[in-house]
Parts: structure tokens; C-alpha cells; sequence
């Protein structure tokens, strides 16, 4: 069985129109008479298209931003994170098998001073957890976090049904 071969003039337009392109742009003749320029065309069907979707399935912000939880954050640990981007920079530019142990050697002064201040981070925070504005405290994370759970439920939701 032998195939058609693929005529561009095949294309399915009616009859009735004529389509131009110019320097100006495409345009589309019509036998009324019309001209309608197809860009024009293109952003009305985007904005009906738009606005179809926001209907159906209403707007969001976005996914929330996950925090970097930098309540622990102390200078010690600043000064041991910028020693450790200072090593690799070096690292980087030099390429030595000295200035890569040095690395690491500050990669892992880094993660241990980030340890021990989230130690004491978490363990100054448990510690307020038994106070009233420990209470508000935990109240208020559910919070965020249940928030944060209905945007991503809206657009699960939203894909479902259509």
C-alpha cells in the first residue's frame, strides 16, 4: 500500500480564506472582506484560554519556598562556611591535591560547627516548648504547614477533574 506523499497545499483551510505573510505580519483575508491580523488571533485565544483555566481551576502562587532554617545560624558557624568557600575557591583555581585536603578538611569544620549550633538551636527550642509561647509556637508551624499542604491539594484537585 502505498502512502500520499505529504503536499503542503493540503492543508485544511476553508475556502473562504486567504492567508498572507508580509513584513508586517500574517494576515488573514476573509471573504467578507475582513482583515484580521493572526497575531491579534493568537492572543485572543490565549487570553479566552487563560482565563478558562483560572475559572475551572482557580490561581496559585506558586509552590511555597521551603525556609533554610537559619534560626541556628550563628557567627561561628559564618566564619567556618566562608573558610570552606574560601578553600574551594582556591581548590578550584589551583587544582592541587594539598588545597583539596585543606578542603576538605574545612568542609568537615564546617558541618560540625553546623551541628553543634543546631544542637543547641534545637535544644534552647525544646526547651521553650513548655512555655505558653511554646504552645502559640507549635500552633503557628501547624499552621504554615497545613497552608502550605492546601496549594499543593487545590492543583491535584484542579487535574482531577479536568
Amino acid at each position: 500500500m502505498k502512502r500520499k506523499p505529504y503536499n503542503d497545499t493540503s492543508r485544511v483551510i476553508p475556502k473562504e480564506l486567504e492567508i498572507k505573510e508580509t513584513e508586517k505580519g500574517i494576515f488573514i483575508y476573509t471573504s467578507l472582506g475582513l482583515v484580521i491580523k493572526a497575531n491579534e488571533k493568537w492572543i485572543d485565544l490565549k487570553g479566552v484560554l487563560l482565563s478558562t483555566a483560572e475559572e475551572v481551576c482557580g490561581t496559585s502562587k506558586g509552590g511555597k519556598k521551603i525556609d533554610k532554617e537559619t534560626w541556628w545560624w550563628s557567627e561561628e558557624v559564618q566564619t567556618s562556611i566562608k573558610k570552606k568557600k574560601e578553600a574551594f575557591k582556591n581548590w578550584q583555581r589551583e587544582g592541587t591535591d594539598q588545597l583539596k585536603e585543606l578542603y576538605k578538611e574545612k568542609k568537615k569544620e564546617a558541618e560540625r560547627a553546623v551541628a553543634k549550633a543546631k544542637k543547641e538551636g534545637y535544644k534552647e527550642w525544646y526547651e521553650n516548648l513548655d512555655t505558653r509561647e511554646g504552645e502559640k509556637t507549635i500552633y503557628k508551624i501547624a499552621k504554615q504547614r497545613a497552608e502550605a499542604k492546601r496549594d499543593i491539594i487545590i492543583i491535584i484537585s484542579c487535574r482531577a477533574n479536568v
